[in-house]
C-alpha cells in the first residue's frame, strides 16, 4: 500500500469488503461504520442506489472494535 493516502485505503476496504461479502450481504439491510468521516460523504450517494446499505461516522476512540482488529496481539498472552 504504498503511496495510497489513508482515505484511499480505508476506501478500498469498504468496496473489497462489501464486494466480497456480497452474497450475505443482498437483501439484508447493513450499516458501514468508519472513522474517517470524509468516506461518509463520498459513499452515501453510492450506497443510497443500493437500498440496504448505511454508512455512519464512529470516532475511532469509540469504535473499540476496529482499533482491536487493526492492533498486532502480544504474543506474551498466547505463550502462557
Amino acid at each position: 500500500m504504498l503511496n495510497y493516502s489513508v482515505w484511499e485505503i480505508e476506501c478500498l476496504a469498504v468496496y473489497v469488503g462489501i464486494s466480497r461479502c456480497s452474497w450475505w450481504l443482498k437483501g439484508n439491510p447493513f450499516t458501514i461504520f468508519t472513522e474517517h468521516k470524509p468516506l461518509v460523504g463520498a459513499f452515501e450517494k453510492c450506497l443510497s442506489e443500493v437500498g440496504n446499505a448505511t454508512i455512519k461516522y464512529l470516532p475511532g476512540k469509540v469504535n473499540v472494535l476496529a482499533d482491536t482488529l487493526s492492533r498486532k496481539p502480544l504474543m506474551d498472552t498466547f505463550s502462557k
